[in-house]
């Protein structure tokens, strides 16, 4: 697929994905942070440590709930319509970082809101996290080839483009692998991390195998897909209902 088919697509679904974002939940996360903070919400209000323990606690906090979220998005099946979007493109750049539907971002967004709630962190923790967070998506998503001996150090401490890459992988088991955000830590504490495809990162197709076509590329296709009606399917004991959901 050419590179200005994917591009166009990806953009678009960006631009409108920050106008939804901002035109429902014009407080984002910051705003959000700064309006629980005065309300006294969250378990660090009930606890005196020094403050930068708090941000330093909240920050790798913050990030499990962003592995809870992404494994969410993958094993909800309600969910997996709208984060299939992400996952449909047929090539790997740092727009693939931009490709979600509005759909997803607004559960995103309410996640996050969710956590702050409960969590309680100092605010400067949250713009911490989240300004790394954007940042860092573009780098995992990006063709950016990190040397072999570098990123075996690495990626203990943080999540490598090689290691995110596995995660956009047609291969099912690959593809339910690897959700962490910044570090891989939860990943690997919690029996879901993979340390390299079965086909070798040069053999690796990307992608979703139902989602193959140039349509599948465009901005209609992308928003429409998730509330397209479904055919009934055959029961398969053998096969759980999240694999074949995501060819669909």
């Amino acid at each position: 697929m050419s590179l200005r088919t994917r591009w166009s697509g990806n953009f678009a679904l960006y631009i409108l994905d920050n106008l939804a974002i901002r035109f429902v939940f014009p407080l984002m996360s910051i705003g959000f942070a700064f309006w629980t903070l005065d309300r006294g919400w969250g378990i660090l209000e009930l606890v005196t440590v020094p403050h930068w323990i708090a941000v330093a606690v909240s920050i790798v906090l913050l990030d499990f709930s962003k592995y809870l979220q992404h494994f969410f998005l993958h094993h909800v099946p309600l969910l997996w319509r709208f984060h299939k979007i992400h996952h449909s493109d047929q090539d790997y750049d740092f727009t693939t970082g931009l490709r979600f539907h509005p759909g997803e971002s607004i559960f995103t967004v309410l996640f996050l809101f969710g956590s702050i709630a409960i969590l309680g962190p100092p605010v400067i923790a949250v713009f911490i996290h989240e300004a790394i967070s954007v940042v860092h998506a573009l780098v995992v998503h990006g063709n950016v080839r990190v040397p072999t001996s570098l990123d075996r150090l690495i990626r203990f401490v943080v999540i490598t483009p090689d290691v995110h890459r596995i995660h956009h992988s047609t291969v099912v088991s690959e593809l339910n692998s690897n959700f962490g955000a910044l570090v891989p830590w939860w990943d690997r504490l919690l029996g879901t991390y993979q340390d390299q495809p079965a086909a070798g990162h040069k053999g690796m197709t990307i992608g979703l195998a139902g989602c193959r076509d140039r349509k599948h590329l465009g901005l209609a296709w992308a928003l429409a897909e998730p509330f397209r009606r479904r055919e009934p399917k055959k029961a398969m004991t053998s096969t759980p209902r999240v694999i074949h959901s995501l060819t669909d």
